[in-house]
């Protein structure tokens, strides 16, 4: 019946069945004949037909109007219905910091693959200082990184990751490797060999001293040797006297083997601070949905990986 509704509804928005017709792509027959029917079936006159057209009764004026609230439902279950097919196209677009890229990723990615082949996936690397300003466009589903900036805007959504710690290290014959102590000073004395740091990070270390300067709005600190690649970190300290900072869980293959050795320096303020970011107010697609918690399953297994 609500087929019919609508086309009752477009006879008395044009006030002519001949107009409905064109407008609805049939026959002006076929659509009398539906609505006699419509009458028949509801036993009521929805219009009256003269030389000039049709002119709703009040009779069907009052149905059309109980109707008009079942056709906005009707439409709002079709996009909805439109939205989960969307499913089907199985596009995931997502832009994400360094770290993400670098550490557990790529077996998130691999579990969409194993338990929805269908599903498309996009991946752009981001500087994380550019992540909080994609969140609001519509170029990116997700939004993977350092979230510190991201939390001051109240249009985003965070779902944070746990902090995770970093730390600092050095190659095996670095005058700091055998020292019981460590302070940021004694770091401050060399090159540091890291990604650009955050401001939370930037107001612990020394103003003076040869690990890097804060860029002159505050917002991040550029260190000696700027490395956003994990892999460089690793390489340029091994080759050099310079101190890394790095994740532990990256370099634990170089720590254990006694090629790089972990600084005694742990402060709560070191640390990664990262999360998924989504605009406020945002339908999320069942496909984006799926990816979320099997983004949080592949992290926490990154860094948890002896914990069910």
């Amino acid at each position: 019946m609500l087929r019919e509704l609508k086309y009752a509804s477009a006879v008395a928005r044009y006030q002519s069945y001949r107009k409905a017709a064109q407008v609805l792509g049939m026959s002006q027959s076929q659509l009398t004949r539906i609505i006699q029917a419509l009458e028949r079936d509801l036993g009521l006159t929805l219009f009256h037909r003269d030389r000039n057209g049709a002119a709703i009764t009040a009779e069907g004026a009052a149905v059309l109007a109980e109707a008009s609230a079942l056709l906005q439902s009707e439409e709002r279950f079709q996009a909805r219905v439109a939205s989960i097919r969307s499913v089907t196209k199985k596009q995931i677009r997502l832009a994400v910091g360094a770290i993400v890229a670098q550490t557990w990723l790529p077996t998130a990615i691999a579990r969409v693959a194993q338990k929805h082949p269908l599903v498309s996936i996009s991946v752009r690397e981001v500087d994380w200082w550019k992540l909080a300003e994609l969140v609001s466009g519509d170029e990116f589903d997700i939004i993977l990184g350092e979230c510190s900036e991201a939390e001051q805007n109240p249009e985003v959504v965070v779902h944070h990751f746990p902090d995770r710690p970093a730390c600092f290290f050095v190659r095996e014959s670095h005058e700091l490797a055998g020292r019981s102590r460590v302070s940021l000073g004694d770091i401050a004395r060399f090159a540091l060999v890291a990604p650009r740091l955050p401001a939370r990070i930037v107001k612990q270390f020394p103003a003076i001293g040869k690990h890097g300067q804060v860029s002159s709005d505050g917002r991040y600190m550029l260190p000696t040797i700027e490395a956003p690649g994990l892999r460089a970190i690793l390489d340029i300290i091994l080759g050099s006297n310079a101190i890394g900072m790095s994740l532990p869980e990256f370099c634990r293959e170089e720590i254990e083997r006694g090629t790089l050795v972990e600084l005694p320096l742990r402060a709560p303020w070191l640390c990664i601070h990262q999360g998924i970011m989504l605009p406020r107010g945002r339908e999320v697609s069942p496909a984006v949905r799926a990816f979320i918690g099997i983004a949080k399953s592949a992290e926490r297994n990154y860094f948890t990986p002896n914990l069910k």
